[in-house]
């Protein structure tokens, strides 16, 4: 933690570079609720397009710190926060395989560059890493105690993470479901796990509804967490553009300075998101922008995901390397083939790691956590796929691939017999029934 902590503050202390659209608008809405108690600007046109916390949290070290609103703000609570995320993929670690699993986790997040790197930017990849770990605590926590309240707590713990990551909301629904087939099926009765799971899809929802009810009345629609779904479904399906805001740019460059006159000079590689959706939401008129994107996203779908589906299965191939294939570099884009690789290593690593703890020692608390970062890794290659969003979930592989591996090695540092060794866990201590392997 020391030596990871100060990375991060030296990190924070050199940071510099062009800030992305999506940190602006962070700042932006930060700036907004700490200045005048409000969320959104004037000036904004989709202020529920972001989640909550991320700039709720900048707002409140602002005041707190009597510091305006800007980069140092941003770049100090990354520093805090990427150090906090040491401790919590300790604690993981700890919870599923003891003390060589929980050093071996946090020293890779200590010493792993792109978490570093993340530091010096106004985003929400260390926030949303830490409330990834903290909702994978609870999980494992839940699943060791066996009761519906421990589920509850988990669910609110998921269902808070929702407002760091507003991707996470299909993972917060479908958990609770996982959960429960997970703790049915190691009471052999499948019914046996719907109080778990009915208690961890309560807890979700008491976390998002306050929230969601606030959006859903300002933006006079459903907001689950975000709305912004509509516009990166609709790039995460165009084929012609590969699924990448870059393809969608170059391919609507003429229609966005047929709409936006003003930016007729601006190269395409430079235009503003925004102002390209707003070109394609005018080929696809509806009562609003958000019903036209919907409805130019559902025409993808049918012209290439049922027109052409082997070239659109292709490209959700892609994307998914484009995902985890490499490491994520910050607004810098730097080349580094060493961290490239060292970032292939960690994740081969720790997917074998979790294989072989879910095929040699079948720990549930595994398979839980393997189902947290699948729904979610679906979920961001269904939509804008980029190497940002490994990064978040990074953690909590780490974690569970480094147990995985001390479970099947035999070590254990602790004093009490492993769960699903000798003993029953979970769910299944309640019943006495014994479980083969956690």
């Amino acid at each position: 933690m020391a030596a990871g902590g100060a990375l991060r503050v030296h990190r924070a202390d050199v940071a510099h570079g062009r800030l992305s659209a999506d940190e602006r608008a962070y700042l932006r809405l930060a700036r907004d609720a700490a200045d005048r108690g409000n969320w959104g600007d004037f000036g904004l046109k989709q202020p529920f397009r972001w989640a909550p916390v991320t700039p709720l949290v900048f707002a409140a070290v602002a005041r707190i710190s009597g510091r305006p609103v800007g980069w140092g703000v941003a770049f100090a609570t990354q520093a805090v926060a990427g150090t906090l995320l040491i401790a919590a993929t300790f604690a993981l670690a700890l919870l599923l395989a003891g003390l060589p699993a929980a050093v071996a986790a946090a020293t890779g997040v200590a010493l792993y560059p792109p978490l570093i790197w993340a530091t010096g930017t106004a985003g929400t990849e260390v926030l949303g890493a830490l409330a990834i770990a903290l909702a994978a605590i609870a999980l494992a926590w839940a699943w060791a105690r066996g009761r519906p309240a421990a589920f509850a707590l988990a669910g609110l713990v998921l269902g808070g993470a929702t407002l760091v990551r507003g991707d996470l909301v299909a993972a917060a629904v479908l958990m609770p479901a996982v959960a429960g087939l997970v703790a049915g099926r190691a009471r052999r009765r499948w019914r046996a796990g719907l109080p778990a799971a009915g208690a961890m899809l309560a807890g979700a929802l008491v976390a998002m509804a306050p929230w969601s009810a606030f959006a859903s009345a300002h933006a006079h629609r459903f907001v689950p967490v975000t709305d912004g779904g509509a516009a990166n479904l609709f790039v995460g399906t165009y084929l012609p553009g590969d699924g990448t805001i870059f393809g969608v740019k170059h391919d609507f460059a003429a229609a966005t300075r047929r709409v936006h006159p003003m930016v007729r000079r601006v190269p395409a590689f430079r235009l503003q998101e925004n102002l390209v959706l707003d070109a394609v939401a005018a080929e696809h008129p509806r009562a609003s922008r958000e019903a036209s994107l919907r409805a130019a996203a559902s025409d993808n779908l049918r012209r290439y995901a049922l027109g052409r589906p082997l070239a659109f299965a292709g490209m959700e191939a892609r994307k998914l390397w484009r995902m985890w294939g490499g490491p994520y570099t910050g607004t810098l884009h730097r080349d580094a083939p060493a961290t490239t690789w060292l970032h292939r290593a960690l994740v081969a690593l720790a997917l074998a790691g979790l294989a072989a703890g879910l095929i040699r020692v079948r720990d549930r608390r595994l398979a839980l956590l393997a189902s947290l970062a699948a729904i979610t890794t679906i979920v961001d290659v269904a939509f804008v796929s980029e190497a940002r969003h490994n990064v978040r979930l990074l953690p909590v592989l780490l974690a569970a691939g480094a147990a995985g591996w001390v479970r099947v090695a035999g070590l254990r540092f602790s004093p009490r017999p492993h769960p699903g060794e000798r003993e029953p866990a979970g769910p299944v201590a309640a019943t006495g029934q014994r479980d083969a392997g956690g």
